[in-house]
């Protein structure tokens, strides 16, 4: 039970939220950054990473062969720490064709 100054008193409730922004569609993990789905152990080659609304400011590094694609209908905007906005090594990128993605 939690007291206020005046002495009331209410039961003590938590709350926990997941943001649900980053999806490994194969495996069902929770991401909260685009990066952390990519180095994912369980994210193999093949996989589709899916991105819903908002703005990721991350420097990505993609190493595998992926599908990176936005929710059907949401915008997802990617900002870089530096000038470029996306890194992908020896073409292992694949966007999704109808993903509205910005960069």
């Amino acid at each position: 039970m939690a007291r206020d100054a005046s002495g009331n008193q209410a039961a003590v409730q938590t709350m926990t939220y997941t943001l649900k922004l980053v999806k490994n569609i194969r495996t069902g993990n929770i991401y909260t950054s685009i990066q952390s789905a990519i180095d994912d152990s369980s994210t193999l080659n093949g996989d589709t990473i899916q991105v819903h609304a908002g703005t990721f400011t991350e420097n990505i590094l993609i190493t595998k062969k992926l599908t990176l694609m936005a929710v059907t209908g949401e915008n997802v905007i990617l900002q870089s720490f530096f000038k470029r906005h996306y890194y992908c090594s020896k073409s292992q990128c694949k966007w999704y064709s109808n993903s509205r993605i910005y960069y």
